[in-house]
């Protein structure tokens, strides 16, 4: 019994270690050099600095490989990460290698371009360890070697490589080799620096992008050279900078290939924010169905994609007018699961003689659209007045709507609570308003949604014509009034010019009646030349505005 109980107890402890550490944000550090040879200033490794860094030297040494050394750091975490944790590692190497293997499987062909290959010249590789037993290792003389989710090499937005390792099995440090290869010649060396280790770092700030990196599959050096294939300045995609981009493209290409980039955020989603892209396509494109062979796909860490659907199904026919016309559009997209990267894939149009590309602004996520929840009366005003605009966001927590007046850029005119009313100024004109939501105290917002405000000018009584009574009228004959307008509207009849008394239809008021049809037709009986003169009124009401005229009716006997 007593052997059960510790048992559960031990169970249930573990449980709530793993909890805790699956739900850890803040960044840590590796704390501790548990080996090293040839490493210069190795504490900098672990300073929590991420601006200073170790160096580790390697030499090619002398003739016989007299003098020849490779280097080495091992540093280690103050506890034992569990399987499937991201480790990121800041390094820089002397030889421009990192740029080549940020495009994973298309590392090799990206070296024979730069002319800084793989094999031979400087070369590093990296380990995730248990204590003495490896459980992961990848090293840059490999092409592939950093073309999965388990080893990849990611830039942040300043330009900056990182390694990022996420083992399958359980880890508490990572060891990193600097050596010379054999083309490299004699009397050479290399440095590598290395600037921290650490795995998690908080929630995403403001829903920014940390990272990124790209991949691509049946493209041919041929293309890569000249062909105009591949990504050009992918850290511009996560810049924030919403007048820079990345260029995804696959060239003029008569073979199925693709081109992709990940965009890599610190945590998954769990706020039910939505994620947006801003993007650019050539019309020309558009045109050959290119909507359909662009692909935006949501994963977690390195688990499997849980969503993907292709540009087509994710534009409205306002997005789609806008990108025909040459503009660039923010698609947006709601994962039913949490994800920590977005990765866009362009396929080639096979047979196509034209460049293919797509130009990737900005990746982002931020709160839900706002929905206008406004009533008609408030949207449709009459000149000269005033009125409120209500809007409300899902998971409105820690979320404010910013108005403004413009579609993009603007003057921010309002800042309000979702469901609180935006009050507008005195209208005289038709006005658009756009309204986006954003999380509190962050740049990055939801597409703006349009809301217009219809003025009407103040209908007056030259507004309304009334035909019968421009002639004497005996009164033996019935009096028929036909109002009309050119307002779209309703018409409605009175006895005095303040509109209290209203005339109904089939009332009776002495030896009067009246009758009034649907289209405000107003006919009189009863009528004497003793009562005359007779005054009524006529007012035609539209949603927006009221007219009244006055009218003079004589009666005279024949």
């Amino acid at each position: 019994m007593i052997r059960k109980t510790t048992l559960k107890q031990n169970f249930i402890c573990l449980l709530l270690f793993f909890c805790a550490f699956t739900h850890a944000q803040d960044k840590v550090y590796v704390d501790a050099i548990s080996s090293e040879d040839e490493v210069t200033l190795s504490n900098n490794a672990i300073d929590s600095d991420l601006t200073s860094n170790a160096t580790i030297r390697a030499s090619s040494g002398l003739a016989l490989g007299l003098g020849a050394y490779d280097g080495h750091l091992e540093l280690t975490y103050p506890t034992t990460l569990p399987v499937n944790t991201t480790s990121y590692l800041k390094i820089e190497s002397e030889e421009d290698i990192l740029s080549s293997l940020l495009g994973g499987s298309l590392g090799g062909l990206l070296s024979d371009i730069t002319g800084v290959v793989l094999i031979g010249n400087q070369e590093f590789s990296v380990e995730a360890l248990n204590n003495t037993n490896v459980v992961q290792q990848a090293s840059s003389s490999a092409a592939d070697a950093f073309s999965s989710d388990e080893a990849r090499v990611i830039m942040d937005k300043n330009g900056d490589y990182f390694l990022a390792l996420t083992p399958s099995s359980p880890y508490d440090r990572v060891r990193l080799t600097n050596s010379m290869g054999s083309l490299i010649g004699l009397g050479q060396e290399r440095d590598l620096d290395v600037y921290g280790v650490f795995y998690g770092d908080g929630d995403t700030p403001c829903g920014a992008p940390n990272y990124t990196s790209y991949s691509g599959n049946g493209i041919s050096l041929d293309l890569l050279d000249l062909g105009g294939a591949g990504v050009t300045n992918p850290d511009l995609a996560i810049d924030g900078n919403r007048s820079t981009f990345s260029k995804l493209g696959l060239g003029i290409i008569d073979v199925a290939a693709d081109v992709e980039q990940t965009i890599y955020f610190n945590s998954a989603d769990d706020t039910n924010d939505n994620y947006y892209a801003e993007i650019g396509i050539d019309p020309s494109l558009l045109q050959l169905d290119i909507a359909n062979s662009i692909e935006v796909i949501g994963q977690n860490g390195a688990d499997a994609p849980v969503y993907s659907e292709n540009l087509a199904n994710l534009l409205d026919l306002d997005l789609l007018t806008l990108l025909q016309n040459g503009e660039t559009v923010i698609i947006g997209f709601d994962p039913a699961t949490p994800v920590d990267r977005v990765t866009v894939r362009l396929s080639s149009l096979v047979g196509v003689g034209i460049d293919q590309n797509i130009r990737i602004f900005d990746v982002y996520r931020a709160p839900a659209t706002p929905v206008i929840t406004s009533i008609a009366d408030d949207l449709n005003i009459c000149a000269g007045s005033s009125t409120t605009i209500t809007a409300e966001v899902q998971n409105a927590n820690n979320v404010e709507l910013r108005w403004y007046d413009a579609a993009t850029n603007g003057n921010l005119l309002a800042t309000t609570n979702s469901g609180d009313a935006f009050a507008t100024p005195i209208l005289n004109s038709d006005t658009t308003y756009y309204v986006a939501s954003a999380e509190i105290g962050c740049a990055q917002e939801s597409p703006r949604t349009a809301v217009e405000v219809n003025v009407e000018p103040i209908p007056t009584a030259a507004d309304i014509t009334v035909l019968g009574n421009e002639n004497p009228i005996c009164s033996s004959n019935n009096v028929v009034l036909v109002p009309s307008s050119s307002i779209n509207g309703t018409f409605s009849w009175y006895l005095d010019a303040n509109k209290t008394t209203e005339i109904t239809d089939g009332m009776v008021s002495g030896d009067v009646t009246y009758e009034i049809d649907d289209n405000g037709v107003m006919t009189i009986t009863g009528l004497t030349e003793a009562g005359g003169p007779y005054n009524y009124y006529v007012a035609v009401k539209d949603d927006l505005a009221v007219a009244r005229t006055f009218l003079e009716i004589y009666n005279l006997l024949k």
